[in-house]
């Protein structure tokens, strides 16, 4: 875990500012090192808080960090799951996202 963060400048060249990519390293430091302290971070915060759900049948709201938790493991973001499935198996065809994805 990291003891001080200090942000002092990031610039990306273009009106809407930078996306850092998961792999992209800043001040010696991995996007994904910050992740994964971020995610220690806000998940010792939901223990601490300790709200129960789901009618007391889960103890807290750590399980809405599973899919952030899974994309820094993985490395990939759901908007990258659906671009591999739109350029591959989905044809450019997004209505397919529809029948795959709807709940």
């Amino acid at each position: 875990m990291f003891d001080t963060v200090i942000v002092v400048d990031w610039s990306g060249g273009n009106d809407r500012g930078a996306t850092p990519k998961a792999d992209a390293i800043w001040a010696c430091v991995s996007m994904m090192d910050i992740a994964r302290a971020s995610l220690e971070i806000s998940k010792a915060g939901l223990q601490a808080r300790a709200r129960p759900g789901a009618g007391g049948l889960i103890s807290d709201e750590t399980h809405f960090l599973n899919a952030l938790h899974e994309s820094v493991e993985t490395g990939q973001t759901p908007a990258d799951e659906l671009l591999a499935h739109y350029n591959g198996d989905w044809n450019g065809d997004l209505n397919r996202i529809f029948a795959e994805y709807s709940y």
